[in-house]
């Protein structure tokens, strides 16, 4: 094994409803990415021994099934892991044959289940699917007679299908009319319809509260009344300062006090997260995910040392305001009273905050080769800020929801 610390990304899975079904956790290469110096086997090896030696294994696949990329190698092997938890992938480029076959049906009969990525169907690879559970299908890259005639044949077995590489809200809909179960893209980011759309009453109502929140002339008594003029909102926001996620020493009873122990920013901070978790139309995964971007953030800026980590919070977490509001996130800065190197840095990436929102995104989204010119940050820094934004979004999560 080499070295050096392994660090990895996961990236949703999602079912037809829009919540994550499961997660594939992807290698990240902690060298210099260009020169392609780690292997298939050393990756996956590295992938799994750092899920289960350096994390909370179920604790970051949020009790999900995880998706993991098995070489030739590894496919020879039951591995060390919970096969009920467990997808194995079979790698495209895999040569098929008998024992290929033979391996991949021992780890099936072991309770694993057997996904094939970026399947093509060839009289080679036919053979797998009396054994696969799973097949994923690159819909941006496939032909569409081709994908067509695929699925057709794939009718004749008791599959599931996984779209790969959704980008947009259109090619998630066609992929649902052609029978596909789940879904694996970066569509989730973008809204359904940018132009000509006109905001619901509660988004409108939660956009108002957002754009009064960011406002820097806003008084203590002006937050405070704000919050209290929205009962469930007040409510909440006291439910939540006063739990154990917070270890707040005394109890909170007022907004006012609130203010007073935490800090106005902090209760702006968390009058917002809140206020976006109203949006009851939007899929779960949306505010799931934006609190995780928005806490990676002001973790690497935290472990920068860089002054206002929560300046970054806000980069991260206004980040997605495109996908609450359905509206691009152009005309929705217009309305918020952000400083401009805030709205920079959310809309064009420019700016230090810019920057790390952009790494961030790369390492969400497994775009390592994005990730070379890092601004000299530790590699392990990256994986101290991923395991804390993970434990701390779904904790916050699981709180707001209920």
């Amino acid at each position: 094994m080499p070295s050096q610390s392994a660090l990895f990304a996961r990236q949703p899975i999602y079912n037809a409803k829009l919540k994550v079904h499961a997660y594939e956790l992807l290698f990240r290469p902690t060298e210099d990415i260009s020169n392609n110096s780690v292997d298939g086997d050393s990756a996956t090896s590295q992938v799994i021994l750092n899920a289960l030696t350096a994390t909370d294994f179920q604790s970051v696949l949020d009790n999900k099934p995880a998706f993991i990329n098995f070489t030739r190698n590894w496919l020879k092997q039951a591995p060390p892991l919970p096969s009920d938890k467990i997808v194995v992938e079979i790698l495209e480029d895999i040569e098929v044959d008998e024992e290929l076959i033979r391996d991949v049906r021992h780890l099936s009969e072991l309770g694993f289940t057997i996904a094939l990525d970026d399947f093509v169907l060839t009289e080679k690879t036919e053979p797998l699917l009396d054994i696969a559970d799973i097949v994923k299908m690159d819909v941006l890259n496939t032909d569409e007679q081709c994908l067509a005639q695929t699925l057709e044949k794939l009718k004749e077995y008791p599959l599931k299908l996984l779209a790969e590489k959704v980008e947009d809200h259109v090619m998630y809909q066609q992929c649902k009319e052609m029978g596909f179960e789940f879904f694996q893209g970066f569509f989730l980011s973008k809204p359904e319809n940018i132009q000509g759309n006109a905001l619901a009453s509660n988004q409108l109502i939660i956009l108002n509260i957002l754009t009064s929140l960011q406002n820097p002339d806003i008084t203590i008594n002006e937050v405070a009344s704000l919050i209290d003029q929205d009962p469930p909102l007040s409510y909440k926001v006291l439910k939540l300062i006063n739990s154990p996620l917070l270890r707040v020493q005394q109890d909170v009873t007022s907004i006012h006090k609130a203010i007073n122990l935490l800090g106005l920013d902090q209760i702006k901070r968390w009058a917002s997260i809140i206020s976006l978790t109203k949006l009851a139309d939007k899929p779960d995964i949306i505010f799931l995910e934006a609190l995780f971007r928005a806490k990676m953030c002001e973790e690497i800026a935290i472990r920068e040392n860089l002054k206002e980590p929560q300046m970054f919070f806000t980069v991260g977490l206004f980040s997605m305001l495109d996908a609450f509001f359905d509206r691009s996130l152009s005309d929705i800065l217009q309305d918020l009273p952000l400083e401009e190197p805030v709205k920079l840095a959310i809309e064009h990436k420019t700016g230090l905050p810019g920057d790390i929102l952009s790494l961030v995104l790369a390492h969400e989204q497994g775009k390592w080769e994005k990730l070379e010119k890092h601004l000299g940050i530790d590699d392990n820094i990256f994986e101290a800020s991923q395991l804390a934004a993970i434990m701390w979004s779904q904790e916050i999560f699981e709180f707001t929801s209920n």
